[in-house]
């Protein structure tokens, strides 16, 4: 039930920026940002099917993979058909 709803976290980075190796002792260049995180299950589909990580993707994938064996055993037979008439 918990996975229906959004989390909202804090995240943030750290970082130096210079045109030269030199550059980079400076305080001026020095960077940094904080900024909330917003994460919500309900909106992937890998979570959401299952409430588990990973399970839902790798369910769909499989799906999609036979679906694909599928309509290329089709294809190869119909231009099997194909080469045979004429």
């Amino acid at each position: 039930m918990a996975n229906l709803y959004p989390r909202i976290t804090l995240g943030g980075s750290l970082g130096a920026t210079a045109l030269d190796v030199a550059d980079l002792r400076e305080e001026d260049n020095f960077r940094f940002s904080l900024s909330p995180l917003l994460t919500w299950p309900c909106t992937n589909p890998d979570v959401s099917q299952t409430g588990q990580p990973g399970r839902g993707r790798s369910r769909t994938s499989a799906g999609q993979s036979e679906a694909l064996v599928a309509s290329y055993q089709i294809a190869l037979l119909k231009a099997l058909a194909g080469a045979r008439e004429s």
